[in-house]
Protein backbone atom coordinates (compact mmCIF):
# COMPACT_ATOMS: atom_id res chain seq x y z
CA UNK A 1 0.00 0.00 0.00
CA UNK A 2 2.83 2.04 0.66
CA UNK A 3 4.21 1.83 -2.88
CA UNK A 4 0.49 2.95 -3.97
CA UNK A 5 0.40 6.05 -1.80
CA UNK A 6 3.42 7.05 -2.36
CA UNK A 7 2.78 6.69 -6.06
CA UNK A 8 -0.26 9.02 -6.06
CA UNK A 9 0.98 11.39 -3.62
CA UNK A 10 4.02 12.33 -6.11
CA UNK A 11 1.63 12.24 -9.23
CA UNK A 12 -0.72 14.65 -7.96
CA UNK A 13 1.38 16.88 -6.46
CA UNK A 14 3.34 16.84 -10.27
CA UNK A 15 -0.64 18.00 -11.17
CA UNK A 16 -1.20 14.64 -12.63
CA UNK A 17 -4.54 14.32 -10.51
CA UNK A 18 -6.67 12.44 -13.50
CA UNK A 19 -3.84 9.28 -13.50
CA UNK A 20 -3.59 9.33 -9.15
CA UNK A 21 -7.07 9.21 -8.88
CA UNK A 22 -7.34 6.54 -11.34
CA UNK A 23 -4.73 4.40 -9.61
CA UNK A 24 -6.36 5.21 -6.81
CA UNK A 25 -10.04 4.33 -7.26
CA UNK A 26 -8.12 0.38 -8.84
CA UNK A 27 -6.41 -0.55 -6.44
CA UNK A 28 -7.62 -4.32 -5.29
CA UNK A 29 -8.30 -3.13 -1.75
CA UNK A 30 -10.16 0.20 -0.44
CA UNK A 31 -7.71 2.93 -0.43
CA UNK A 32 -6.78 4.68 2.64
CA UNK A 33 -7.56 7.95 4.50
CA UNK A 34 -3.80 9.27 4.17
CA UNK A 35 -3.51 8.36 0.92
CA UNK A 36 -7.14 10.24 -0.71
CA UNK A 37 -6.15 13.14 1.89
CA UNK A 38 -3.04 13.16 -0.05
CA UNK A 39 -4.69 13.26 -3.39
CA UNK A 40 -7.38 15.85 -1.93
CA UNK A 41 -4.59 18.06 -0.88
CA UNK A 42 -3.02 17.87 -4.71
CA UNK A 43 -6.51 18.96 -5.63
CA UNK A 44 -6.69 22.13 -3.62
CA UNK A 45 -3.35 23.22 -4.68
CA UNK A 46 -3.88 22.30 -8.33
CA UNK A 47 -7.34 23.89 -8.55
CA UNK A 48 -9.37 20.63 -9.52
CA UNK A 49 -12.86 21.31 -7.11
CA UNK A 50 -14.26 18.63 -9.24
CA UNK A 51 -12.01 15.51 -8.45
CA UNK A 52 -11.52 16.89 -5.05
CA UNK A 53 -15.51 16.90 -4.45
CA UNK A 54 -14.79 13.26 -5.92
CA UNK A 55 -12.65 12.68 -3.60
CA UNK A 56 -14.57 13.32 -0.86
CA UNK A 57 -16.87 11.89 -1.18
CA UNK A 58 -14.96 8.20 -1.03
CA UNK A 59 -13.24 9.80 1.93
CA UNK A 60 -16.70 9.82 3.54
CA UNK A 61 -17.60 6.96 2.33
CA UNK A 62 -14.71 5.45 3.87
CA UNK A 63 -14.75 6.81 7.01
CA UNK A 64 -18.64 6.08 7.51
CA UNK A 65 -17.39 2.19 6.90
CA UNK A 66 -14.79 2.49 9.59
CA UNK A 67 -16.91 4.06 12.21
CA UNK A 68 -19.45 1.26 11.45
CA UNK A 69 -16.50 -1.73 11.17
CA UNK A 70 -15.73 0.24 15.18
CA UNK A 71 -19.02 -0.73 16.51
CA UNK A 72 -19.39 -4.41 15.16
Amino acid sequence: MKLYACTVDLLGLSGNLTEAYDIARGLPCKPSIRLLESLLGACRIHGNVELGENIDVLVLDLNWTLKIQDHM
